[in-house]
């Protein structure tokens, strides 16, 4: 069975738009803003739109640094 193009576009489209959500986020979000959305999509992704949920896998991990100022 062949593939119809539609589909191929289909497909594209969906890449396409997942790999912009992800460059977004790891070039615009602070580390404390992707952490927290990270924590949404491991938590079931309630509420966020499913492009997003796929651009997950790509969002960059922050480091856990915690802040040592006044000790």
């Amino acid at each position: 069975m062949t593939r119809s193009p539609l589909s191929s576009a289909t497909r594209w489209a969906h890449d396409a738009a997942v790999a912009g959500i992800a460059n977004h986020l790891n070039k615009f979000w602070e580390p404390r803003m992707r952490r927290q959305f990270l924590e949404i999509v491991e938590s079931g992704g309630a509420g966020l739109n499913p492009l997003a949920v796929a651009a997950a896998a790509k969002v960059r991990k922050p480091r856990n640094t915690a802040c040592s100022f006044g000790k």
